[in-house]
């Protein structure tokens, strides 16, 4: 079992080990790299034999995110909506109420601390 990430170089046909390691080592896995340069690990096996394998995924930003990421990400725990299933009724038209909904369940009253126009 390794946790270490190597990068191919199409034009050189070189490896390359990366400086960091994933959290958790796998193998039989499957990444790929996101325009934004995330690297998303998925999948694999967690164990010598090949008897525990998972379905989850692992990520790391090769370069800094753009800002609208950073917020996107920063937002993410306090959205309502889990599953794309469960967002039909998130609208563009309704991008202040949700910030308004999103304010209000940061805050320990129940009333919201942003100020908002």
């Amino acid at each position: 079992m390794f946790d270490d990430v190597w990068s191919f170089d199409l034009d050189t046909h070189h490896w390359k080990k990366m400086p960091f390691d994933l959290a958790v080592p796998v193998f039989f896995h499957d990444a790929a790299i996101t325009k934004e340069g995330c690297l998303i690990v998925w999948g694999g096996v967690l164990d010598i034999y090949s008897t525990v394998r998972t379905n989850t995924g692992q990520c790391c930003y090769l370069e800094p995110p753009s800002l609208k990421t950073l917020a996107a990400l920063a937002l993410r725990p306090y959205l309502k909506y889990t599953r794309i299933e469960d967002s039909d009724g998130l609208r563009c038209s309704r991008v202040m109420d949700i910030v308004r909904g999103i304010c209000t369940d940061m805050s320990a009253g129940g009333e919201s601390q942003c100020t908002l126009p």
